[in-house]
C-alpha cells in the first residue's frame, strides 16, 4: 500500500519544480514512495523506494545529486524503515558520485559480476560496468543484483539498457 510519496527536483531548490542547476543538461528528479506490506507476515513494515535518473554529461551534477539523495534517504521521516535507492546513475561504479554512495555506509551494492547495463542497443551482455543500479540500505544483507539481456530471443534489443534485477532474502 502506498502510504507516501514524492519528487524533488536534482537541483539547489529541489522544491522547486523544474528547477535545474549544477550544469545538468536537462531537468532531473528523484522520485520515492513509502510502501507499507498490508497483509499476512509482517504486516506494517514498510519500504521506502527512490527512483532517479543522473544527468549524462555534468560530472558536477551527478556529484551533487548524490549528495543531495543521501541527504534525502538520512532525513526520511521513518529512518527505522530499510530503504532501496535506484535507476539510471550514468556513472559506473568507479565514479566519485557513486564511490560517495558507497561509501556512505548509508547503500550496499550487491552485485557479484561486472556486466555492462548500457546495450547501446545490442541484446548481447558484455563485461564492464553497468550505469544502472539498485542499492539498499544495509538491512538487506543478503542480496543478488545481476544484468539480464534485454533480448527478445531473435538477437533483436528491446532498449538501449539492459534490465537489472535485485533479489533480496530477508533471513
Amino acid at each position: 500500500m502506498l502510504r507516501k510519496h514524492g519528487t524533488y527536483w536534482l537541483s539547489d531548490t529541489p522544491e522547486v519544480i523544474a528547477s535545474r542547476t549544477w550544469g545538468n543538461y536537462h531537468n532531473r528528479i528523484c522520485s520515492w514512495a513509502r510502501l507499507i506490506k498490508i497483509s499476512g507476515p509482517d504486516e506494517g513494515t514498510a519500504l521506502y523506494v527512490y527512483n532517479t535518473h543522473w544527468d549524462h554529461r555534468s560530472q558536477p551534477a551527478r556529484l551533487k545529486s548524490g549528495e543531495l539523495m543521501l541527504k534525502k534517504v538520512k532525513t526520511r521521516k521513518h529512518s527505522e524503515d530499510p530503504y532501496l535507492v535506484m535507476g539510471d546513475f550514468n556513472a559506473t561504479t568507479d565514479n566519485p558520485a557513486i564511490i560517495q554512495f558507497l561509501k556512505s555506509g548509508l547503500l550496499l551494492d550487491h552485485a557479484t559480476k561486472k556486466m555492462k547495463s548500457s546495450s547501446h542497443w545490442k541484446a548481447t551482455l558484455e563485461a564492464g560496468l553497468r550505469i544502472d543500479h539498485i542499492f539498499t540500505s544495509p538491512f538487506y544483507k543478503k542480496a543478488i543484483l545481476q544484468v539480464d539481456s534485454n533480448g527478445d530471443g531473435k538477437g533483436n534489443a528491446v532498449s538501449d539498457h539492459h534490465p537489472i534485477r535485485l533479489r533480496v532474502s530477508l533471513e
